[in-house]
C-alpha cells in the first residue's frame, strides 16, 4: 500500500434469525413437554400450538428428538442453541 492510498472500516450490524437467541426461559419445561407429546403422536404443529411456541422452535425439538435416539432434555437443547 502506498502512502497515499486511503481505506476506511464500517462496522455493520447484522441480525441472525436464530432460535436461540429468543429461546424461552422455560424451555427445559417446553422440550419436556414436546418429546411426552410427540410420543403420544402429536405433530410439532399441535406441539407448537399446545405449547404457544414457534412451529420453527416445535419442528427443531422434534426433529432432535427422532434423530437422536436416547437424547435428553439437555441434549436436544445443547443442539438446537449451536
Amino acid at each position: 500500500m502506498s502512502q497515499g492510498d486511503d481505506f476506511s472500516f464500517e462496522k455493520k450490524v447484522v441480525k441472525t434469525d436464530s432460535v436461540t437467541s429468543s429461546l424461552p426461559k422455560n424451555i427445559d419445561s417446553i422440550i419436556s413437554k414436546a418429546m411426552k407429546l410427540a410420543d403420544k403422536g402429536a405433530s410439532h404443529e399441535e406441539i407448537a400450538a399446545k405449547l404457544k411456541i414457534s412451529e420453527d422452535l416445535s419442528e427443531q425439538i422434534c426433529r432432535m428428538y427422532f434423530t437422536h435416539p436416547g437424547v435428553d432434555v439437555a441434549g436436544i437443547l445443547q443442539r438446537i442453541s449451536n
